[in-house]
């Protein structure tokens, strides 16, 4: 039985009869990467057309998170074959399909690329074979082995087709400038498996010039009750913990830090756009690209990889960042890089896929 929600209608679409089906999921083991990619796309393309997200076997807080942005089917099926039936079922050839997660192979491709007019991959690994007739990938390429793609298929990446909510290419209309550091913001991630978190926040309370320290951890983020007793007991620091934040709330929590702490994800990037001076790192492999376009367009400081980075280790890099001239650097650089306008560049690739 499809479990399907539909909270929002769009009430003006260009391409009334192409639906654009984005297939993807997320969990509190596989985190919120994928979705979050999917529905920031979705807010770039859907004043222009009907929206809807595929998951499957989700978890209720992941359903209920998707549904505030689009309509959501939940297909609940185990087994490619079982899949492959169900997408025939919703599918036609008047669709675009939007692939984004790594179990998608060559063979997932060739069957539903069958099925639709146009398939679409958002990806970072370039590991596999695709059959897409575009790419997406916000990260440095140069970073992966080359993508094997057909002939006439498109790799559109880097800054210029940053994925990204609408708050935060907003944000890249303002500059910064600061006099003072004495704040950071942390945000590993919605679910942060490996909870980094409390280690940065270990190194950020050790860290004299830092004033106010801003936590924000997502729904699925499981060692809630460690961080909360690690706050409880930093008492001359002021500490903010907030879940399940809007990105308005993200925005703003930001724009009051001059220091911001991020895993290589697509939080890392929301931070560039609203600028402060980013101290970054890697978890997992799909972190790299993003990692390789932030070092080399001098938007971060690097860590390298969170997992084995120690207390000392982060506390010695904070320390580092307190400089101001370093500070406006960094942000002078996340402004050179982002333009704000990706999502147009984005809007007007799946207009072309349409047409």
């Amino acid at each position: 039985m499809w479990k399907i929600r539909n909270t929002l209608s769009h009430k003006s679409t260009t391409f009334l009869n192409s639906k654009v089906f984005f297939r993807a999921d997320g969990s509190n083991i596989k985190g919120l990467g994928h979705i979050v990619r999917c529905l920031s796309v979705i807010e770039m393309i859907k004043e222009q057309f009907n929206c809807l997200m595929i998951v499957n076997n989700t978890e209720e807080q992941v359903f209920q998170y998707i549904s505030q942005t689009c309509q959501v089917i939940d297909i609940r099926v185990h087994s490619a074959q079982q899949e492959n039936e169900a997408l025939m079922n919703l599918l036609t050839q008047n669709d675009i399909l939007v692939l984004d997660g790594y179990d998608f192979n060559e063979v997932y491709q060739q069957s539903v690329k069958k099925l639709v007019k146009k398939l679409v991959a958002i990806d970072d690994l370039a590991d596999k074979k695709f059959e897409a007739d575009v790419i997406f990938n916000h990260g440095d390429i140069k970073a992966l082995p080359p993508y094997k793609i057909p002939l006439n298929a498109k790799v559109l990446s880097g800054f210029d087709y940053l994925i990204a909510r609408p708050e935060f290419l907003n944000a890249v209309k303002k500059k910064r400038n600061v006099t003072v550091v004495d704040t950071v913001f942390i945000c590993m991630g919605g679910a942060d498996p490996f909870n980094i978190t409390v280690k940065v926040l270990e190194a950020a309370i050790q860290c004299a010039f830092i004033k106010k320290i801003i936590v924000v951890t997502g729904s699925l983020y499981k060692n809630k009750n460690t961080l909360q007793h690690l706050i409880s007991l930093s008492n001359e620091m002021y500490i903010e913990h907030i879940e399940n934040a809007s990105a308005a709330q993200i925005v703003n929590c930001i724009q009051q830090s001059q220091l911001a702490v991020s895993t290589a994800s697509s939080v890392s990037l929301e931070i560039c756009c609203v600028k402060a001076a980013l101290l970054c790192g890697t978890v997992i492999d799909n972190q790299k690209c993003i990692h390789s376009l932030l070092v080399q367009n001098e938007c971060c400081t690097s860590i390298g990889n969170w997992i084995h980075a120690s207390v000392d280790e982060i506390k010695n890099k904070l320390e580092a960042m307190n400089d101001i001239l370093l500070v406006n650097k960094i942000m002078g650089m996340q402004q050179h890089s982002i333009d704000g306008r990706s999502g147009e560049r984005i809007l007007q690739i799946f207009n072309e896929l349409a047409a």
